[in-house]
């Protein structure tokens, strides 16, 4: 799954260019043969629908607007970047499947909605952290300590927010600080 802000960028006039040498990237990569979703974050919120060209030609489903598909025995409901800020989605899950959501804002989750699994990105991990403080600045709404990594929530879900590989961009410092760059890798196994 990929939960937004594939290219990070000062000005949008940078975009465009980058489309295709991230495309060629992403089949060199070998995602050409690995089926995948994808979702908008807020660099893509910006762009309308010409952020799709990025999965040209690769086996992506691209969840925009907030929608749900099914790979087999797991729903998965994907975000817009507005529904995953502001936690919008509420269609009811159903409780014999596993259900994933996939956001790029974190906020989502602080809505509980019927899922398993919560996935996320958006904080960078907050890119600047202090030991026993964690990190300073997630511009999200979620916990510090629910703003990267795995949490285990109180309505049986567990939430992972992935600290990314990027940085903020605009006016922000370009820098990370003991949060280092990660793609994270999980297995689904079934409970028998």
């Amino acid at each position: 799954v990929f939960s937004g802000d594939y290219l990070q960028f000062s000005f949008q006039r940078d975009f465009p260019p980058s489309i295709e040498p991230f495309n060629h990237l992403l089949k060199d990569l070998g995602y050409d043969r690995i089926p995948s979703i994808a979702v908008e974050g807020d660099v893509e919120a910006a762009l309308g629908k010409d952020w799709y060209a990025l999965f040209a030609g690769l086996p992506v489903t691209i969840l925009d607007p907030s929608s749900r598909t099914s790979w087999q025995e797991i729903d998965i409901v994907g975000l817009s970047m507005r529904d995953s800020k502001k936690g919008l989605w509420s269609q009811p899950s159903d409780p014999s499947r596993f259900t994933v959501i996939l956001g790029h804002n974190p906020n989502f989750s602080l809505k509980r909605p019927e899922a398993d699994l919560y996935l996320a990105g958006h904080t960078h991990g907050g890119q600047v952290q202090l030991p026993l403080i964690g990190p300073l600045i997630t511009l999200s709404d979620v916990p510090r300590d629910q703003a990267h990594g795995r949490s285990e929530l109180e309505n049986g879900a567990t939430m992972i927010v992935s600290r990314g590989i990027g940085m903020e961009r605009y006016d922000a410092p370009r820098l990370r600080f003991l949060c280092l760059p990660e793609i994270v890798v999980i297995d689904l196994q079934p409970s028998t």
